[in-house]
């Protein structure tokens, strides 16, 4: 719900506000806008899903996979939750990122907890 309402606002969302988030979901990609249930949605969904564990679905709202149910559950959690934290941060004010060479950090412990690079 909350990660559904940054659609019309944004081109892509950066989870750059908690390291868990950074780590487990990193860039959340946003598929361009196509009529539900088309041939085009899926297509719009393709690459997206190629990049990220969660994809927002440009004015319809979010999907999540995992290799069982339960992971794109808690993928759609962490997703919710950080968009419901970055909500709430922003009504303080200016919300402040995680700085970039921490985000490099994280980016090279999310590629090892993918599996992506030798430990």
């Amino acid at each position: 719900m909350h990660a559904a309402a940054l659609l019309p606002a944004c081109t892509h969302v950066h989870l750059n506000i908690l390291p868990e988030a950074a780590i487990t979901l990193g860039v959340v990609p946003i598929a361009e806008y196509a009529t539900q249930g088309t041939p085009a949605m899926a297509a719009s969904i393709h690459k997206p899903i190629l990049q990220s564990n969660a994809v927002l679905l440009s004015h319809h709202g979010s999907l999540t996979v995992g290799r069982t149910l339960e992971e794109a559950l808690i993928a759609l959690e962490r997703m919710e939750h950080t968009a419901y934290t970055y909500f709430i941060a922003k009504s303080f004010g200016k919300v402040i990122p995680i700085p970039a060479n921490e985000m490099e950090r994280l980016h090279e412990i999310r590629k090892r907890f993918r599996g992506e690079t030798d430990l």
